[in-house]
Parts: C-alpha cells; structure tokens; sequence
C-alpha cells in the first residue's frame, strides 16, 4: 500500500517530515463527532495553537505545492494541486476568521471546530506531501561523478572480456560481440573495427584504443517529452478539480442568492471551499504509484519518472530492437549431423575437447554444451587457430579439424557427403561449423549447426502482447532466413527492416509502421547506437532493455535491468492495473467530497463532516492492494 513508500532507507530528514505531517490528520482524527467527549478536551481552551501550526504547515510545506498549482496555469491548465491549494488557503481562513472572532463564553464545540478546521486545512497539504514520499522514484543518476580517466591502449588477452567500448589498434581475432556483431554469431575483427564492451575475445591478443564514454548528445530512450494529453491521469485529475470547483461556485452563488439565509456568510463560504478539496486528493494517484514502484522494483525495472506510466496506457503497438531482446546475445548449438545419422555425443565430445584448448567462440558455445551435459572430455595437443576459419589439435593422437567448410577442404577432405543437409539448415538461417579428422586417409566426421534460438520467454512474451490487443513489430532482415524462421517462431507481426544496412529505406517503413499502428513502446537494448530511437515521435515510448542499456541511459524515465522480454508485457499490464486504480480513487475521493461538502451546506446546517474523510485515506491505503494480486508473466513457466 501507500506506506510500502517509506523504507527502511528512507533519509532522516523524511522520516522527519513523516513525524510533522501526520500530526495534523491525528488531530483530525481526534476531533471528529465521534468522540464524546473529544480527546482534545484538555487543550482546547489553547484556540490559537492549531492556527499557528496550520500556518507553519502551509508554509513550510505548501509552497512546492503552491508554485506547482501556478506553473500549471501559466502554461494553461488547471492541475489538481490548484484546488488543494484553494481549500487549504480557504482553511487557513476559516481557521483563523473563527478564532478572530471567538467569543469568550463559547463552548467547547466551537473550540473544537476551530482545531478541526486548522488541522483539515494543515492535511489537505500533508497527504500531498506524504503521497509524495511514499511514491518517490528512483533517483537519476548525477553526471557530475568524474569518471576514472582511460588508459590511451589495452590489450586484450585470448580469450579475456573486452572491458570498454573501443576501436582496434592491432590485431586479429575471432570475438563474440553481443553488440556489434551480424545477429549473434562471431564474427572476425582487425585494425580499425569497432569492439563492445562485454565482448569475448577469441585466440589471438588484441591492442584496443578506448572509445570515451556515450556522447552528450546520445539520445535517451523514454525520456518522452511528448504532452500527456487531456485525457491523461494528470489532465483527468485537472478536470475533476476544475469541475468540483465550478460547482462549488455555483452552489455557493445559489445558496447566497435563493438559499437560506446564513449566520456568518464569511466562515460557511469559506468552509465550503476548504471541504470542496478533497482530503485524499494527494493519495489517489500516490497510494497505487507507491505499490506499483514496490511490485516493479521487485521484478528488475527502474522508474525514474512516474508520469510515463500514464504514456504506457495509449500504446497501440510493441517494437523490438533486432538484437539483446528477443534473442540472445550469444549463439549456442542447435544440433549435430553425421555422416552415418549417429554418433552425435560423440562428435560433441571429440570437438569440444579440442575447443577445450583455445577460445575459439564457436568452440566456446560447443564446451559450454559439453559441460552441461557432463560429457567427458579428452585432453587436446597442438592446438593451433586459424582466426576466422577453423582450429585443430590433436585427440587421443587423432588430428581433428573444427571449422568452415573451405578450412576442412583445404586440408583434404571431402564434405559433399553431407551436401543436402547442409543446405537445409543453412535455409533455416542456421550457421554450419564442420568437423573433419585429417592425416593418411582424410575423412569427414559431421557438421554442427549453430542458432539464435529465442531468449527464455519471448514466445510467450510476443504471445501475451497479441492477448493484450497490441501489434507487435520485430526489427529484422526479411530476406535473411534466419530472422524470417525466428519471427514465424515467435509469431511476431512484422518483420521492419534494419537501419544499419538499409538507412533512409528502414526509417521510412517504421515511420509508416507508426502511422499505421499508432503510439508505439520501442524496446532496445542499443540505447546508444540505435538510428531509431532519434526517430520516435512525441507520442512514442522508448524502454532501454537490459543492465547495459540502462547504465547508458542514466536519464531514461524507466529500464529494464533483467535480460526477460516478458517484463515488457508485466510493465504495460501493471500501468493499465495503475490507471484504472487510479481513476477509481478519483471517483472515490470526489464523491466522498461532494456529500461532505455540499450536503450540509445545502440544507443550511453547520456541521462539519471534513473528519470523515479520514475513511478515506484508509480506503486508498487498502484499494493499492489489488496490485499485489495482478500475476507476472515474468515469473511463468516458458512455454517454449
């Protein structure tokens, strides 16, 4: 619920704060009607205390509140502090008109009544104040940390993890590059090509340059500057108010016009005003945003800035980058074929004992299936790598060659046996690493296929969006296999095409994409060197996935941290759960404010029923609760 917000880590200052703001809702709570007689009793005769700590909470308190309520009318619109503002000045008013003009021989319910309308007045800002710490966001990150300067090279041993961004100044190698490679699969780099960080290197050193950090005029992914719209949470809200207070003027011109006469015009005015605002105004949205951000966190999303849940709901549509998303980020074998249909353990075995050897990344993607499966392993001599064609070594005094297919015949041996099967998982998009035994009576042993299988969950992430009513987009080469063999397993709407290799051709299909579609959720794990993201329109929502992603965008309103699509389909499910909770305490809180306000005043009565709201607060409190109910996909069982 809403108090889920104060954590344990919350700053003393807060915890501070906490303290203060709740004084004035006990007191409230203290001098409602159902107290005979009142707990208050023994100070009520002190009719100046609570006047004077309303001030002080006004003050101290109000003013974010205040100017928040004027920058919103100078840009032209009526936001629901301007009416927290207008009740808790009304209150100030009423409390300080009645203690004015106190006479000396009142009872004690009219002492009662001037505690009961300072602290009304003193509340309106303190369940402002308090929603705002319970839904506190994360904090961004500050740019102004000095980042340890880079060294002018590095080198990168066989086999180490490329630590930084950077260009290569000397070298050869084969590396497995999550980022930068042609899907997934290795690919050869040298003098002048660009390497990611995270990247394996594979059996011969490498010198880099380092590349600074992302540049300052990176574009930041869902930092969606867009307007929020009328019909937004923030505008919906602005309307409420705008309305409650129109009827408050009417009924209130009614009342001085047609109505019973009053015995203090000034005071009933001004209380009708005070209860006009709704005391759990500051809660409606903050009690469902406090449960959100705890359900969220939980799942791996940071959340920098409230508002882009209310840009989630109006999304039509879901595009993923091409790489990091719905795929991985590194290959891995998909099956084995043989000369004779059997064997295939065996062939697994004998190659990776030789990739064993070296860090050859096709090799390391075949060990890491070895290991798996507790296969034993044979020690390998005289290892020997030809970067970007093949390695070979010997086994149980066997040479074994594991490579392409021009690496095998070049040593003499004769791969056509196994022409057809070739071309039907080179069809299929898959990527062929033959294995062969060479010496006196050369002889092939079998290839291996190797894939981009999806990540865990994508198919049911895909699956799930298609339930929820929205087009999903998949940024692939249609003519490439490979990616039209994925999309048909994932059931993905549309394949658009890549950027990077047809430019002006890719961004007018995604703008067309767009037009058609509607305001869409691009997910990327390339915040930084995605062409697309500087192309996504006011309305569109960008969503860095993945931990490398979010540290490259420290200003994104929100990111993904774990590598699970489905997180994507939890996000959007949880913002609609958040919107409709939302809109229900706004019909709760308003109503509420209604029959408390105006009932009394209409039939010339002077009861004050501003205490009853504390109800209300409890309602919001508990109403958040639901959110806890709402089941995570990301938690499901794949059905892959």
């Amino acid at each position: 619920m809403a108090w889920q917000g104060f954590r344990l880590a919350t700053a003393p200052r807060d915890m501070l704060r906490v303290v203060v703001l709740v004084l004035p809702l006990l007191i409230l709570a203290l001098s409602g009607d159902w107290w005979q007689p009142s707990p208050l009793s023994p100070i009520l005769r002190h009719i100046w205390v609570p006047v004077a700590f309303a001030a002080l909470v006004l003050v101290g308190f109000g003013l974010p509140l205040y100017w928040r309520a004027l920058v919103g009318l100078g840009q032209g619109r009526f936001r629901a502090e301007m009416l927290l503002a207008i009740g808790a000045s009304a209150g100030m008013a009423l409390a300080f008109w009645q203690a004015w003009h106190f006479a000396p021989d009142a009872g004690s319910p009219a002492r009662l009544l001037i505690w009961r309308d300072a602290a009304f007045a003193a509340s309106l800002i303190a369940v402002a104040w308090l929603g705002d710490i319970a839904a506190r966001p994360d904090p961004v990150p500050s740019h102004r940390t000095k980042a340890k300067p880079l060294p002018a090279t590095l080198t990168i041993p066989a086999g180490d993890l490329i630590a930084v961004d950077a260009v290569v100044k000397d070298g050869r190698s084969e590396i497995q590059d999550p980022n930068g490679a042609d899907d997934i699969f290795p690919t050869v780099v040298s003098v002048g090509d660009r390497v990611h960080a995270g990247s394996r290197n594979g059996d011969a050193a490498l010198v880099v340059v380092p590349l600074a950090e992302a540049p300052d005029h990176a574009v930041q992914p869902g930092t969606g500057d867009g307007p929020l719209g009328a019909f937004g949470l923030t505008g919906l809200f602005g309307w409420a108010a705008l309305a409650m207070l129109a009827a408050t003027l009417l009924i209130l011109a009614w009342r001085i016009l047609m109505g019973p006469p009053m015995a203090d015009p000034v005071a009933a005015s001004l209380r009708l005003l005070m209860l006009a605002a709704p005391l759990g105004l500051g809660l409606a949205k903050a009690a469902p945003a406090a449960e959100l951000l705890r359900a969220i966190r939980q799942l791996g999303v940071e959340v920098h800035d409230l508002d882009i849940f209310e840009r989630l709901t109006p999304l039509r549509s879901v595009v993923f980058g091409h790489r990091g998303v719905l795929i991985p980020d590194r290959h891995r074998v998909i099956s084995v074929q043989t000369p004779d249909g059997e064997g295939g353990s065996e062939l697994i075995a004998r190659t990776a004992s030789v990739a064993q050897a070296g860090y050859d990344p096709w090799g390391r993607a075949l060990l890491d299936l070895a290991v798996g499966y507790r296969m034993r392993l044979k020690n390998a001599a005289n290892y020997r790598a030809q970067i970007g064609a093949g390695v070979m070594a010997e086994v149980a005094d066997r040479p074994t060659l594991f490579g392409s297919r021009a690496f095998l015949e070049e040593h003499g041996i004769d791969c056509s046996a196994l022409d057809h099967a070739a071309e039907e998982a080179t069809a299929q998009g898959r990527r062929l690493r033959w294995v062969g035994e060479s010496g006196a009576e050369p002889k092939l042993l079998g290839f291996i296929v190797f894939g981009a299988p999806s990540v865990a969950g994508a198919v049911m992430a895909v699956k799930n969006l298609d339930r929820l009513g929205l087009a999903t987009a998949w940024l692939a080469e249609k003519d490439d296999p490979g990616h039209q063999a994925l999309g048909r397993h994932l059931k993905i709407g549309q394949l658009l095409p890549m950027p990077e290799l047809h430019g002006a051709e890719a961004v007018e299909a995604f703008t067309t994409y767009r037009r058609r579609h509607g305001p869409l959720l691009y997910v990327t794990a390339e915040p930084v060197v995605d062409n697309l993201v500087a192309h996504l329109g006011p309305s569109d929502v960008g969503l860095p996935f993945g931990r490398r992603a979010a540290a490259q965008s420290p200003t994104a309103d929100f990111a993904i941290t774990r590598q699970d699509p489905r997180l994507v389909v939890d996000i959007l499910r949880y913002a609609a759960r958040y919107r409709r909770l939302a809109l229900i305490n706004l019909a709760l809180v308003f109503a509420f404010a209604l029959v408390v306000a105006f009932w009394p005043f209409i039939q010339g009565s002077s009861r004050d029923l501003g205490s009853y709201e504390i109800a209300v607060i409890l309602l919001l409190a508990i109403s958040s609760l639901s959110l806890r109910s709402l089941p995570t996909t990301a938690n499901e069982v794949d059905e892959e």
